[in-house]
């Protein structure tokens, strides 16, 4: 492990596996100080970093992309950590859900009236 990085390895969990060969001793643990057995690595640490849209410390920020058929087709995207949507214009996290679905009905409503005038001349 003498060519990882120091800062990078303080975040990487391994599992130290016991060392099978014969016994030496009764203080002896199991495990070797050098690196002769291969170590698995378990998880990793994440660093907890500042949201860039809703401005909170979290430490893995995860969203949700989901398709809704209603009123049309489209994706939504939710973030877990803030509980905010994405606004499908801005691209930003800055709707609730209701606000989202007001947006979404009213586009549905101006559509259907531009396609009503347009029909009508």
């Amino acid at each position: 492990m003498k060519h990882i990085p120091e800062d990078i390895l303080k975040l990487l969990n391994f599992e130290h596996r016991k060392h099978s060969g014969p016994h030496w001793g009764d203080d002896w643990n199991g495990e070797l100080a050098n690196d002769t057995i291969p170590k698995v690595l378990i998880n990793i640490t994440q660093l907890p970093q500042q949201c860039t849209d809703c401005s909170k410390t979290v430490t893995d920020r995860q969203t949700i992309l989901r398709r809704v058929h209603t009123p049309w087709p489209h994706w939504r995207e939710h973030c877990v950590n803030c509980k905010l949507y994405r606004h499908p214009i801005t691209k930003e996290y800055c709707l609730t859900y209701l606000e989202l679905n007001t947006y979404v009905r009213e586009k549905e409503r101006l559509n259907k009236q531009a396609l009503k005038e347009k029909k009508d001349k």
